[in-house]
This record gives structure tokens, C-alpha cells and sequence, in this order.
């Protein structure tokens, strides 16, 4: 290799690499610009990504209230059919024939009223006379006579089958 002018080559090569440095000191500016500018773009995304999934939620919650409204709105509505065909169903087909004429005031039958009343209560007496009696049966001893009455008992007559004469007569011989 010859060398000729080794001070041209170095100031040539000098100022190619300046350039070469003025070349990458751009590409570094221009692409830390870019990495701002992307920084900046990816924190813009963020929040609208974030002000969307808001929103998404917001919307799915009135969707459910329309929904639920729609529900009742259709549940009314029903009910408001039923109740217009039960009304429909309530009204009579009458039509008025004449006037009232006004008379005279009624008034209760007393006479009729209290004979209804005194033969029922004659009814319900001898019934409940009669209960009474029925379950009755009589006094079984002596001594359920004495307590009852609380007087001394002067007598009384043996239990006698009087089917057989015959054995009544021979039993009161005997005696």
C-alpha cells in the first residue's frame, strides 16, 4: 500500500465519520421522538381502553334494566288484559223494566215471631227433659239413696226376676 497523502485520507475519513456521527445522532433523536411518541400512544390506548371497558360495563348494566323494565312492562300489560276481561265478565245485562213504587214500610210479624219462639223453646225443654230423664237410671243402693236425698231410707224391695211366679212366691215363703 502506498501512502500519499495521509492527512487527506484521515480528514476524509475524519469527516465521514462526523457525518457517519451526525447520521446516527439524527436516527437516535428521530427514534427516541418515536419512542416517545409510541410511550405516549400506548398511554392514550391505556386510558381508552380503560374509559371502554367502563363503558362496557355501564352498557351491560342498562341492557339488564331494559331488559327488566321490557319484563314488567310485558307483566303489566297482561295483567292489565285480565283485568279488562274480568271486568268485561263482572258487568250484568240488566236493563230496568219500571220504577220502583214506594209502599208502606214492613214491619216484623210480632205475633208470629213470638209463638215460633215459644214452640221451639217448648221443643228444646221437653228434649232436654227427656235427655235427662233417659240418662237417668235410678238409685242402684241404699246408701247411694241416703246421699244423695240426705234423709234415713225407712226400706227397700230385693231385686226379684218376676218371669216364674211360681219362684217369686217360693222365695218370699222362704224369707
Amino acid at each position: 500500500m502506498i501512502f500519499t497523502g495521509a492527512g487527506t485520507d484521515v480528514a476524509a475519513t475524519e469527516t465521514a465519520l462526523r457525518e457517519r456521527q451526525d447520521d446516527i445522532a439524527s436516527d437516535q433523536r428521530r427514534l427516541e421522538a418515536q419512542l416517545a411518541s409510541l410511550v405516549w400512544s400506548e398511554m392514550e390506548l391505556t386510558a381508552q381502553f380503560n374509559n371502554q371497558c367502563d363503558e362496557l360495563m355501564e352498557f351491560q348494566q342498562l341492557e339488564r334494566e331494559v331488559n327488566t323494565a321490557r319484563l314488567m312492562c310485558q307483566t303489566f300489560l297482561t295483567r292489565l288484559q285480565e283485568a279488562s276481561v274480568q271486568r268485561g265478565l263482572q258487568t250484568a245485562d240488566s236493563r230496568i223494566l219500571s220504577e220502583a213504587i214506594p209502599r208502606s214500610a214492613s214491619s216484623p210479624r210480632i205475633l208470629v215471631t213470638l209463638f215460633v219462639a215459644m214452640m221451639l223453646g217448648a221443643f228444646v225443654g221437653a228434649a232436654l227433659a227427656l235427655i235427662r230423664e233417659w240418662r237417668f237410671a235410678g238409685f242402684r243402693t241404699t246408701d247411694e239413696l241416703r246421699q244423695t236425698l240426705s234423709v234415713p231410707v225407712l226400706g227397700s224391695l230385693p231385686a226379684m226376676s218376676s218371669r216364674n211366679r211360681v219362684d217369686v212366691l217360693t222365695h218370699l215363703r222362704a224369707s
